[in-house]
Parts: structure tokens; sequence; C-alpha cells
């Protein structure tokens, strides 16, 4: 508690003892010197009711009528309740010109424009490029893409535009044949683009491994054609039905560096004999097996001229997929494994047993498999399925398609039709262009072709032309 001195009554006791008018026994104590400030009041927090009690502290009011806070219920703003997240199926209009097409194609060319439209309003990523010189821009170019795939789409309306614009004048003839869709989009990762192409499978053809290392490999017995028959096997228990092995023996000259031959021709006979879009290639770089170990030990059994088994092995594979329409290399890998132990194999243990497998040797063959087959399967995933037109007769379009490919009877695909010559630099290919004029129905699946019936064209459909999903 704060206290103030009293200075008056300090002046007196000073002033009675100075002129003897008071005893020597008289204490201080008989006099107040100290006294309460009652008159200096405490401060209190402002905003708080309060009084003070006798020493002047303050002491908070409790009243019974005292005003309590107000709680609000909480209210969601207008943005919050629209930030949950878009939908991910909703309507979309596209349009396509009708003229010298039937409506049919025109329908066809209008559901391929709305889905087009529809995998532009979600998960867009823009990117702008704007060049500006004394505050005037020179080059402006905005380049828009698209993370999000078709997942699936229902037809709703379909038919020619409204002859009458906004303004109620007469639209230019012909008309413009419209669809409304109800598009359902999917962002996630892995699925593929082409949503009429996902159940197929393209055709890949396996040929026998080259090897390179002629030396290297004489305790492997059965590799050639023990490595083709395992690949094929391992790719086809991976969910990949359509594949089939090139059968003929490989020519490898000696101390030549193996390469893909893309010679136009031999590639075209292939596909002519398969039908197989992709051809896989498997080259075996390295196999060479050594002595590395120079110890004593080794020292020893070479001086009483004892056998010395290698110790280390190099195993190095290359693998190429080659488009054979398009007459190019489209993926190349390798991979190889660095071997320590017993890496000879007996030659009673055939590529391709468990017997080998079970070996230093076989284990690393295994791994690397293993890995090929994987890396394999994921270069074809999403991969388009591409075919050709090998017939017409009687109305009726054969193509160069199996059961294995995944198309089935009733299944709309479009027919792509070259234009013009191809384009040739310096003598070698470089393709061709083209663009839809048509669509075919399928109608029977045999062994090792497809039969199809013409369901809208704008072209004349002629062997050659190209076919796949639209």
């Amino acid at each position: 508690m704060r206290s103030k001195f009293n200075y008056r009554a300090f002046s007196i006791v000073v002033f009675l003892l100075s002129n003897g008018l008071v005893a020597p026994s008289l204490q201080a104590d008989d006099f107040e010197f100290w006294e309460p400030e009652a008159s200096v009041q405490q401060e209190c927090q402002p905003g708080v009711q309060y009084q003070r009690n006798a020493q002047g502290v303050c002491e908070p009011v409790t009243s019974l009528n005292a005003t309590q806070p107000i709680k609000k219920p909480l209210v969601q703003s207008k943005l919050a309740a629209q930030n949950k997240g878009l939908p991910s199926c909703f309507t979309v209009k596209g349009q396509a010109s009708t003229e010298g097409v039937a409506n049919e194609f025109a329908k066809k060319m209008a559901i391929r424009e709305a889905l087009k439209n529809a995998s532009m309003q979600r998960n867009l990523e823009v990117n702008s490029d704007v060049t500006l010189q004394n505050q005037t821009v020179l080059l402006e170019n905005e380049r828009f893409v698209s993370r999000s795939q078709v997942q699936s789409y229902t037809l709703l309306k379909e038919g020619l535009e409204d002859p009458l614009d906004v303004y109620g004048q007469e639209k230019p003839k012909p008309l413009n044949y419209e669809v409304e869709l109800d598009v359902c989009l999917s962002a996630k990762r892995g699925l593929c683009p082409d949503l009429n192409g996902r159940q197929y499978a393209p055709s890949l053809l396996v040929a026998p491994l080259a090897v390179e290392d002629v030396a290297g490999v004489r305790d492997l017995r059965n590799l050639v054609i023990g490595y083709q028959q395992e690949l094929e096997r391992r790719l086809q228990d991976s969910g990949q039905p359509n594949i089939h092995s090139l059968l003929g023996a490989v020519d490898i000259q000696a101390n030549l560096r193996i390469t893909p031959n893309l010679d136009q021709q031999l590639l075209e006979d292939l596909y002519d004999q398969s039908g197989a879009q992709y051809l896989l290639l498997s080259v075996l770089r390295s196999a060479t097996s050594l002595r590395e170990e120079q110890g004593w030990g080794t020292q020893i059994q070479r001086y009483y001229n004892q056998a010395l088994e290698d110790d280390s092995r190099y195993i190095e594979v290359d693998w190429y997929v080659l488009d054979l329409l398009d007459k190019q290399v489209v993926h190349q890998v390798r991979n190889g494994f660095d071997l320590k132990g017993a890496v000879r194999v007996n030659r009673d243990r055939m590529f391709g047993t468990n017997a080998f497998f079970a070996t230093d040797t076989g284990k690393a063959f295994d791994q690397l498999l293993q890995y090929q087959s994987a890396n394999v399967l994921e270069f074809l995933h999403c991969k388009r399925l591409v075919s050709k037109v090998i017939d017409v007769r009687d109305g009726k379009y054969y193509l160069f398609l199996n059961a294995e490919s995944g198309v089935q009877v009733g299944d709309d695909l479009a027919v792509y039709h070259r234009i013009g010559a191809p384009v040739n630099v310096s003598g070698r290919s470089l393709g061709s262009e083209y663009e839809p004029g048509a669509f075919l129905k399928v109608t029977a699946i045999q062994a090792n072709f497809a039969i199809a019936e013409l369901s809208a064209s704008k072209n004349v459909v002629q062997i050659g032309d190209l076919v796949r999903p639209w």
C-alpha cells in the first residue's frame, strides 16, 4: 500500500525540540509521520467496471445485469462455399461443319471437338510469352496444356444448329452440326488420354536376341532362343496379350557394332508378314567372364597348373523399340550387372530353366529380364493402336487387326487418309501427312484380321490408309 510522508507533523516536532519545549523522552512514534494516501488511487484497467475498497485497490464489480459477450453463429462466406472444388462432370457443346460431308461424319467430328473443349476447362496450364520494346508489344504467345483426361461422356443432344442467330438473322448455309455432351474429367495419374482406345493393345513383335560378344557366352546354352521366349512369356504374364515372336535366324557379323536396321523396305516387309505395330530388338553387348582375384592363392594354383575358375562377369544388354509404321526407333534403353562369385554356368543348365536361374549368372539375367519387360510395358502404356486397311471387297473393309488387340464387334474406328506424297529429305522418308477421312464400324473379327463397314465418310477409303481409334 502506497503512503505519503507527513511533512507538517515533522516540522512541528523539529521546532519543539529545538526550542526545548518538548522533553527528550518524547518518541517519534507518538506522531503520525506516515499516513495512507487516500487521495492517490490505484489505476484500474480501462473498460472494466470496478469499485475501490478502503485501501484504494480496484475490485471488479459482479453484477447480475452485466452484459455478456454476444456469440455470433459462424456464417460461411459465398467465396468459401464455392471453394470446395469444381465439379468433375459438366455439360459442354461442340460443333463441326457439314459442308461436303454426311451428318454422321460431322457428328463424330463435333463430339471430338466437344471433348477437346471439355479438357480445356479443368486443370489447365497456361504459359505466356510477351516481348516488349519501347512500351510496344512485338510478340505475344500463349500455350495451353490440359492436365485432365476425359473419363466418360454421355451424348445429351445432337442435330443441326439453330438456323437463326442471337439477332434473329438467318445463318448462312450449310448449318453446323451441334452436339451437347455430359463430360466427366479426371486428373488421375496414368490415365490414358485416348478415351476410345484405352482397352486396345498395340501388337508387339519380339525378335531373337542378338549377341555381340559371342566368345563370352560359350557356357550359356540356348541363350538366343531362350532369351526371346522368356522375354515374351514375361510380357504376356504382365498383361500384354498382343505379343508375337519373330521367327528366323539373325545373322551377326563378327567384330561389327550391332545397330537396328532401319531399311524402309525391310521394316515394311516385317509389317506385312506380322501386322505388328512395334518391333522389340535386344542386343547382348557383353557377357565376358574373367578372373580378377590375383592373390597368393591364385599364384599357387598357377604354379601347380591347377584350373582357375572365373570369378567376375559383366553383363550388358541394349533393347530398342521400332515403330514399323513410322519406320523409326521410338525407345532405347541399356541395363547391365557386374557379378562376383561363381559366374560360369554348366552346359547342362539351359537358359530359361529353373536350374539356370538358380546360378549367380541366372539370377542376374532374371533381374535383367524383369526390368526389361517392365520398361517395355511402361513404354507401351497408353500408346495408340494403329493399323492399316489391307483390302477392300464388295463394300467390306479388311483391317490388319486380331482379337488380341482388344477390338470388338461394334467398335468405331477412324480412317486417316494420306495427303499428297511422302516427305523426303536427302533420300530419307520423314513420313506423310494424314487427315480424318472416314469412320468404320467393326462387323466381324477373324484370327488374323477384322472386317468393317463404312459408317461415315468424307473421302474414299483406300488400301494403305491408317486406322486407329478416333
